[in-house]
């Protein structure tokens, strides 16, 4: 290996040119730069990988230009070219496989942003994978992958060559997006998802739902070992991607775009204007009806639905659904979820023991009436909208919800979206330990930057809330991310000033 980490903090690996010329025999790994439990923030940028090779006598081996095993905490990765042309193996076996940036290990619990990274692979007479990012045999991983305006090439003609090869049934922990993506080959897939070979990049966005705003153009690089964009790809709009704070320069030093910087470690000279920002569309609530009346007595199990026109946007929307007092203007709602299936329909499903338990939890006495207003904001990005005017509703606990006395259940890892949200400054943010045991508890913004941890200490067995003070940011969307032992979650909220 050209650069090695192991259980290391702070590692700064910046500017290096690595080349694997001459491997070992039989090592268990082989790549450019590997880190391994790396903690605390982990930065590996403006580094060139020029080539790899193994040396493996019996059985298949496999090499990466980056290469993490169980890493901890904030990694950043942007701004590396790598390019890996004849990848071989220098022993007698066959079938190995080579990789731009990869994990082989499951475990960790790092925060990933690969960011502005440009990557060819290449072809050779290795049999085994060949991809540009991606797991290496991993089925499952708790490190979480930002993957946003790279560059990613796969030239190697075989079925098991993939652009991103990710053979795990889930994208909870991949958030890609504003990529470019080449695979040449005739045989060559954008991306294997779970065990579902895409072969084009509308083949890969339905099996893995990420990298809708990712595009699949052509590109002319410098050359085959200069990854420099040139003619037609200087000032192709195709190539503009989305501004990240963490990075404001190129490979080179150059600054980056502030409105729509390059994808890839090169920043063209020709200023891209980029696609608009997705805006979100006017709609309306639809039931209950304004003034509506509902009387939580009789089946626990009974449905309410809320309902509400589409938001049309150009974008993902999300829904939240707030309900507040009459006086109230929803910046500190007196309750706050997501609409059903992760907030992505357009309607709300409570059960009266639901509603009955949130009226509970604001004081509501059995047989007192609740006079609240409910609305809905739709969300895309950092753009969001309310329902064009609120819908007045009454709210009623008569005679109870459930005459079966509760059995208590054993407390189980959970992380609650938080409360209010939206909300303005200040938000709660719900957990519970099972047992007693480490917590930490981060917020970062949609970059995948750390703007606060709220929580670094060994909690108690039970229920905590934590408040969440963002007096000092700016609006926005944010992801706070719990880790306790083995359990680790991620939520987003949302800022509106």
């Amino acid at each position: 290996r050209g650069v090695t980490t192991w259980y290391s903090q702070g590692n700064e690996i910046v500017g290096n040119t690595v080349s694997i010329d001459s491997p070992r025999a039989d090592r268990s790994r082989y790549a450019g730069i590997y880190a391994a439990l790396n903690f605390g923030l982990t930065n590996i940028s403006g580094n060139e990988i020029v080539g790899l090779k193994v040396n493996r006598t019996t059985s298949a081996g496999y090499a990466a230009g980056i290469l993490f095993n169980a890493s901890l905490d904030t990694v950043i990765v942007s701004n590396n070219m790598i390019h890996i042309d004849n990848f071989e193996n220098v022993g007698a076996a066959t079938e190995n496989s080579v990789y731009g940036i990869a994990f082989d290990n499951a475990a960790g619990n790092s925060y990933n942003s690969v960011y502005h990274n440009t990557v060819r692979i290449g072809t050779s007479d290795e049999t085994g994978t060949h991809a540009a990012f991606g797991s290496h045999l991993k089925t499952s991983t708790a490190q979480f992958w930002d993957v946003k305006n790279n560059i990613f090439q796969v030239d190697q003609d075989a079925s098991n060559a993939n652009v991103i090869n990710w053979p795990i049934d889930s994208n909870a922990n991949l958030d890609a997006d504003f990529n470019n993506y080449i695979a040449t080959g005739t045989s060559t897939n954008v991306g294997l998802y779970n065990a579902t070979s895409a072969m084009s990049l509308e083949d890969w966005q339905t099996a893995s739902e990420v990298d809708e705003n990712t595009t699949d153009v052509t590109v002319e690089f410098a050359s085959a070992t200069d990854l420099s964009l040139t003619g037609a790809s200087v000032g192709d709009e195709n190539l503009a991607g989305t501004p990240l704070e963490l990075v404001t320069t190129d490979i080179f030093g150059t600054t980056r775009s502030l409105t729509a910087p390059y994808k890839g470690a090169f920043e063209g000279d020709v200023a891209l204007t980029g696609p608009p920002a997705p805006s979100v569309g006017e709609f309306s609530l639809i039931a209950p009806d304004n003034f509506a009346s509902i009387n939580l007595t009789g089946d626990s199990t009974t449905v309410v639905e809320f309902t509400w026109e589409v938001a049309e946007s150009e974008g993902d929307v999300t829904y939240m659904i707030l309900l507040d007092s009459l006086n109230g203007d929803f910046s500190k709602p007196l309750f706050s979820t997501e609409s059903d299936s992760n907030g992505i329909k357009t309607s709300s499903s409570p059960t009266f023991a639901d509603l009955d338990e949130t009226l509970d939890d604001l004081g509501y006495a059995q047989g007192a009436s609740a006079e609240l207003k409910w609305t809905v904001v739709a969300t895309v990005g950092d753009s969001s909208r309310f329902a064009n005017a609120p819908n007045t509703i009454t709210i009623s606990r008569l005679l109870g919800v459930g005459t079966e006395e509760e059995i208590e259940k054993p407390l189980a890892f959970s992380l609650s979206q938080n409360y209010p949200n939206p909300f303005n400054p200040t938000s709660n943010i719900r957990f519970t330990l099972p047992q007693a045991n480490n917590v930490r508890l981060d917020v970062y913004n949609i970059n995948g930057q750390l703007v606060q941890t709220l929580v670094n200490s060994r909690m108690s067995a039970g229920e905590h809330t934590v408040q969440f003070d963002a007096g000092t940011l700016a609006s926005g969307v944010y992801i706070y991310r719990i880790i306790s032992g083995n359990f680790v979650q991620s939520k987003k909220m949302t800022l509106i000033k």
